[in-house]
C-alpha cells in the first residue's frame, strides 16, 4: 500500500516520465524550444510575452474509487477501537494543459504529451522505481518513500471527457486565461495506515448452528375484537408460527409463550395484563439457542398483526348491576381495563325507542390509569342504553331473547 504520500507520488511518476520524453526529443525542441513539465496550479504559470513552453499536470480533483471503498469489513469495533486498516481509494483527475508563445507550439507540445501517456496506460513496478532512481531532489527523495510501486493495484491512467461547459467552469474557477486541456484519470491511489491493530485470540471452539429459515406468517386473529377479560385470549391463525420457544410480543410488552395445545397453524395466547382498551398489536418472537452455555438470542420475527380489545363495564361489588351511578348533573361509570390520560373516552346515550342519542366526551381525569369516568350530561329525562367507547372500541350492549337491547341502562 502506499503511505500518504501517494498522491503526490503519483503526480511525480507522470512528471517525470513526461519530462524524460521531452529532454530526449530534440527534432521537436529545436522548434518550440525546451519543455518544461510542471504540476502547478494554472493561475501560478506565467502566460502573455514571458510564456514559455510548458506541459502542465494539474490535479483538480480527487474522489473516491467505488470499486475499492467498501472492500475491506467495518475497521471500528463498537467501543470506536480500530480493528483493520482498510485503504482508502482514491482516483485522481489530472488537466493536461500544454502553453506556448508561437502558432502551433501549444498543439505539438500536447499531441506529444498525450501520446506518452497513451503509450504508457499503467505505472508498472519497474516503471515507478525508475523514475525515483539516480539523483533526486529531495522532494523526489521523500516521494520515493510513498510505497507506490508496492500496491496491490497498478495506477492506469484513461482519458476522460470535459465538456466545454466544464472545461469554463473550470477555468473560470482558476481565474487564468484558457489553453488547451485535455483530462485524464489516475486510479486507483491506495493509502493505507501503518498504525498497528490488535489482533484476535484464536478460536478455541467453533460453535455453529444451522437451522431452516422459517417465515412465520399471522393472516388473522381470531376474534378480531375480543371483550376484555383477566382469562381472555385470541388465537393466532397462519403459518409456521409454532417453534422451540415462541412466544407473543403484545405492544411493548413482556413475551407470552402459547398455551399447550397451540399448533403451527394455530397459536392461542392468553391477553397479558397491562393492555389498554382500543386497537393493539402483536407479533410472534422465534428464539435460537446460541453459545456455550446456550442463551437464546432473537433470530426470527412474523409481520405484526392487529386487534381490538373491547372494554366493559364493570358490576358493582358482589352484584350482576354494571356500576354506573347519576347525579349532580353527571354519570360516572366504572371500566375495565383502567384508561389513560391521554385515551378518548366517550359516554354514548341511546334511547330504546330511537327518540334520542347523545355521544358526550369524558371530563379531564389524572395522570395516572383509573377504572372510573366522569362525564357531564344534559340530555332530555329517560331510560337511555349505555356504551363506553375508548379509542374507538366500544362496550357491547346485552339483548334479550327477541334480539332486542336491554342493557345496560342508565335513568336520567
Amino acid at each position: 500500500m502506499s503511505n500518504a504520500l501517494g498522491i503526490a507520488a503519483t503526480t511525480a511518476v507522470m512528471r517525470e516520465m513526461l519530462q524524460k520524453h521531452f529532454d530526449n526529443l530534440s527534432p521537436v525542441t529545436n522548434v518550440v524550444g525546451a519543455v518544461t513539465v510542471s504540476a502547478l496550479p494554472p493561475d501560478r504559470i506565467a502566460t502573455g510575452n514571458d510564456e514559455k513552453s510548458v506541459l502542465n499536470l494539474f490535479l483538480y480533483m480527487v474522489t473516491p474509487n467505488s470499486g475499492w471503498r467498501n472492500v475491506d469489513l467495518a475497521s471500528r469495533d463498537a467501543s470506536g477501537g480500530r480493528t483493520t486498516n482498510p485503504p482508502m481509494a482514491l482516483d485522481l483527475h489530472y488537466m493536461v494543459s500544454a502553453y506556448a508563445k508561437a502558432d502551433m507550439h501549444a498543439e505539438i507540445i500536447l499531441g506529444h504529451g498525450l501520446q506518452v501517456l497513451f503509450e504508457f496506460p499503467v505505472l508498472t513496478r519497474p516503471l515507478i522505481q525508475q523514475m525515483f532512481s539516480g539523483g533526486l531532489t529531495p522532494t523526489m527523495n521523500l516521494l520515493s518513500t510513498a510505497g507506490l510501486a508496492d500496491q496491490e493495484e497498478l495506477i492506469k491512467l484513461t482519458p476522460q471527457l470535459l465538456t466545454t461547459e466544464e472545461l469554463s467552469k473550470l477555468w473560470t474557477g482558476f481565474q487564468d486565461k484558457y489553453r488547451a486541456t485535455a483530462a485524464l484519470l489516475a486510479t486507483v491511489v491506495l493509502i493505507r495506515s501503518d498504525d498497528a491493530v490488535p489482533s484476535g485470540l484464536p478460536v478455541r471452539k467453533p460453535l455453529l448452528v444451522v437451522t431452516p429459515l422459517p417465515r412465520p406468517l399471522i393472516s388473522s386473529i381470531d376474534p378480531p375484537a375480543v371483550t376484555y377479560s383477566v382469562t381472555a385470549t385470541v388465537a393466532l391463525l397462519g403459518t409456521q408460527l409454532l417453534a422451540q420457544g415462541t412466544t407473543a410480543q403484545f405492544a411493548s410488552g413482556s413475551p407470552v409463550a402459547p398455551a399447550a395445545g397451540s399448533t403451527p397453524n394455530q397459536l392461542v395466547v392468553a391477553l397479558p395484563a397491562g393492555l389498554q382498551a382500543g386497537p393493539n398489536t402483536v407479533k410472534l418472537i422465534q428464539p435460537i439457542a446460541m453459545g456455550e452455555p446456550a442463551v437464546a438470542h432473537v433470530a426470527f420475527e412474523s409481520n405484526t398483526a392487529v386487534f381490538v380489545l373491547r372494554p366493559l363495564i364493570k358490576n358493582k361489588p358482589n352484584t350482576t348491576t354494571p356500576d354506573i351511578a347519576t347525579g349532580g348533573g353527571k354519570v360516572t361509570v366504572k371500566v375495565a381495563p383502567d384508561v389513560g390520560q391521554r385515551q378518548t373516552v366517550s359516554l354514548l346515550l341511546d334511547s330504546p325507542t330511537g327518540a334520542h342519542s347523545y355521544t358526550v366526551r369524558a371530563d379531564a381525569r389524572a395522570a395516572a390509569p383509573t377504572d372510573t369516568v366522569v362525564f357531564t350530561v344534559a340530555p332530555a329525562a329517560g331510560t337511555y342504553l349505555v356504551r363506553v367507547r375508548v379509542d374507538g372500541a366500544e362496550t357491547e350492549l346485552k339483548s334479550d331473547p327477541s334480539g332486542t337491547y336491554s342493557g345496560p341502562t342508565v335513568v336520567i
